[in-house]
């Protein structure tokens, strides 16, 4: 079925009005991309559960960008990207191509390069961090190429990403981070059944500790405090996340939280760094 498609190719073009492809076997994710999206000016959403059904939506349409899960089987969304950018005689070829992660790491990173992405997305995921990517995908596309094996943006340039790298995998603690989420998405299960007890919050509020203490290395932590504000801000989120129709919109407002206000002096001296 993946074959080169020649049919006609219809975009929107009126002021104000864009398009979406969502390829997304996850129906609580297609929900939040689905939500964000709208939320960001998006009036025609099409979501499908799988690469077939994502290259038969493309023989027609040429939407302003889409959103593929990286992980999917039998075809995965690496596979997918391949396919699309090899299919010639498609105008949806030049579509800005974005792969979405729970968890990313180097060789993702490279595969999804390799395979003709034009960049990538890691959940939790926000307005901002999706509005800030359609930003840079307009603004800041890399060069297209046409070749016989190959149509898309230049795999020589890197990916496009976030700017200023605004995600959790940015701190430089992904063993830690890994453990936080996998915490907070147990308490989050537990909470869906019912008020989560005192004892529920003690080993997500140790993993976020861990995790703050991790990305923030060899800085000055006041312990006590730190136990402190943990325990609120798990109790907090267990408070919440029953009423959620997902971890990621549950995870949410910790996560901006975490990004914004406790970890924001931690990427300073990162970058005042990278830049000496």
């Amino acid at each position: 079925m993946f074959g080169a498609m020649v049919r006609p190719v219809t975009q929107s073009t009126s002021p104000g009005r864009w398009s979406a492809l969502l390829v997304e076997p996850d129906r609580a994710r297609t929900q939040l991309l689905t939500d964000l999206l709208r939320d960001l000016g998006c009036t025609e959403i099409f979501a499908v559960r799988d690469p077939e059904a994502a290259m038969a939506h493309l023989e027609f349409r040429a939407p302003r960008i889409v959103l593929c899960a990286a992980r999917m089987a039998p075809v995965d969304g690496f596979e997918f990207t391949r396919r699309f950018r090899r299919a010639h005689g498609m105008r949806s070829n030049e579509t800005s191509t974005v792969l979405t992660f729970s968890g990313v790491d180097r060789s993702d990173i490279l595969s999804a390069l390799n395979a003709g992405a034009d960049a990538i997305l890691s959940f939790p995921l926000s307005r901002t961090q999706l509005g800030g990517m359609l930003n840079l995908l307009d603004t800041q596309k890399r060069a297209f190429v046409r070749s016989a094996t190959y149509v898309g943006p230049c795999r020589r340039r890197g990916l496009v990403s976030e700017e200023g790298g605004r995600r959790l995998e940015d701190y430089g603690a992904p063993e830690a981070l890994a453990a936080m989420i996998a915490a907070m998405e147990a308490l989050f299960e537990n909470a869906r059944r019912g008020p989560a007890p005192l004892a529920a919050v003690e080993r997500p509020a140790v993993a976020l500790a861990d995790f703050l203490r991790a990305a923030r290395r060899d800085r000055a932590i006041d312990e006590a405090a730190l136990a402190t504000q943990c325990k609120a801000l798990v109790r907090q989120f267990a408070d919440h996340a029953g009423n959620q129709k997902s971890f990621d919109h549950a995870f949410a407002p910790l996560r901006k939280f975490l990004i914004n206000v406790v970890l924001k002096d931690v990427k300073k001296p990162k970058l005042e760094a990278e830049a000496a």
